[in-house]
């Protein structure tokens, strides 16, 4: 299209010197026409006719595209004057490329762990992470599946809360054991998150908590291509973790890597599928009963206080019924996914704006020295800019060839 287009202004420009070229022709010729020498015919006509290049100056303006040939001229003499200074053009250029690459790095980080905090999940600002007990940057997991259970079953302020417990795990059944990362969670994770599988289906709801004699497993993307070569018909295959047969049941969709920021699920299976974890899922403390990370998806129009409030009344029941399981802080803390406690974002929400501020100074003070890099080359220029000036080179084209 660019090239069509300059095919175009090429043409017209060419039609353009054609007809001043007649003009100047039919002139000449009446003129020797009326006894006048050639030589002397072609200099009254040209004097008649005027300035030829402001002629066509001004016509290119009317076209409208005649700032474009002015810029790409500019460009052109910029890029020859930093041919010309290459220490300059290194040093200027150097100190640029390092300040840009730092914003970018960490904007980067920023957009990995803030604004995108789950990678694939659907309308993350929706999303809060459950507390429970006093804040703090290095939590553990605050939730006994009981308490998830009534707090999921009893309140009014989300559209659903999921409950998870990062692991990891040994493949085998294969040439050579393989660890990977996995998570129990609960029937309703991929729902509440949002996410659609690429194969198969996810967990359903009474699923949840039953022991199976053989327990289902969803494959992330990535172990699904690396280890079972993106295997199409990979639904409804066993295969083994931990020596244990597991059937697979549906493939998670590229780039979803789990619910808890900055660490990664290889695969998932849900809260007791071996029956390994009864009294996991019968208590409420001891015994390691409190285990599970839970997150919820607020309902439309509901406040991160609001569903606070929801939360903490359904917590003091809890408490009220079961005040042996409850000893201490009981207190529910939401927090959005961006700085959840649970997983990278805690550290980062703190860390990341101070680095965005350092990167940011570095960039100003580095333009800064450009700039006067800039000026010191524009002092050895006095010279040639008033030439230019005095030429007939209008403010506005003089600022181009010092910016460009």
């Amino acid at each position: 299209m660019k090239w069509f287009l300059n095919f175009g202004f090429q043409r017209r420009k060419r039609e353009l010197q054609e007809e001043i070229d007649a003009h100047l022709q039919m002139a000449i010729a009446d003129r020797v026409a009326r006894g006048e020498t050639a030589e002397t015919a072609r200099q009254a006509a040209a004097r008649e006719f005027g300035n030829i290049p402001m002629v066509q100056d001004v016509t290119r303006e009317m076209w409208g595209q005649g700032w474009l040939e002015q810029l790409g001229r500019d460009v052109r003499y910029a890029l020859r004057q930093l041919r010309k200074s290459p220490g300059f053009t290194i040093t200027a250029t150097a100190m640029l490329a390092v300040a840009i690459c730092a914003n970018s790095t960490v904007f980067s980080w920023i957009d990995g762990t803030m604004l995108r905090p789950i990678p694939g999940a659907r309308d993350t600002g929706e999303l809060v992470s459950l507390q429970r007990g006093e804040q703090t940057l290095s939590p553990t997991p605050p939730f006994s599946y009981l308490d998830y259970r009534d707090l999921r079953e009893q309140n009014h302020s989300f559209n659903g809360i999921l409950a998870y417990h990062h692991d990891w795990i040994t493949l085998t059944g294969g040439a050579q054991p393989e660890r990977a990362y996995i998570a129990n969670v609960s029937a309703n994770y991929f729902d509440v998150l949002g996410i659609k599988p690429v194969l198969g289906r996810f967990f359903l709801a009474e699923e949840e908590s039953r022991p199976d004699a053989v327990p289902n497993v969803v494959l992330g993307y990535s172990i699904w291509k690396t280890r079972y070569a993106a295997d199409p018909a990979i639904v409804g295959k066993s295969i083994e973790l931990a020596r244990h047969p597991v059937t697979v049941i549906g493939v998670a969709p590229e780039g979803f890597v789990g619910a808890m920021p900055g660490l990664r699920d290889d695969l998932w299976i849900t809260l007791n599928p071996l029956g390994t974890n009864v009294w996991r899922m019968t208590h409420r403390s001891g015994g390691g009963a409190v285990w599970l990370n839970v997150i919820g998806r607020l309902r439309p129009g509901v406040s991160r206080g609001q569903a606070t409030q929801d939360l903490d009344t359904l917590m003091h029941h809890i408490v009220a019924a079961y005040p042996d399981d409850h000893l201490g802080e009981n207190g529910i803390i939401l927090d959005p996914m961006w700085r959840s406690p649970f997983g990278a974002n805690g550290y980062m929400a703190v860390t990341l704006p101070i680095l965005l501020g350092i990167a940011g100074l570095v960039l100003l003070l580095t333009c800064a020295n450009v700039a006067t890099l800039t000026l010191v080359r524009f002092v050895s220029r006095r010279r040639e800019l008033a030439i230019r000036q005095s030429l007939g080179a209008n403010r506005m084209q003089l600022v181009r060839q010092m910016v460009l």
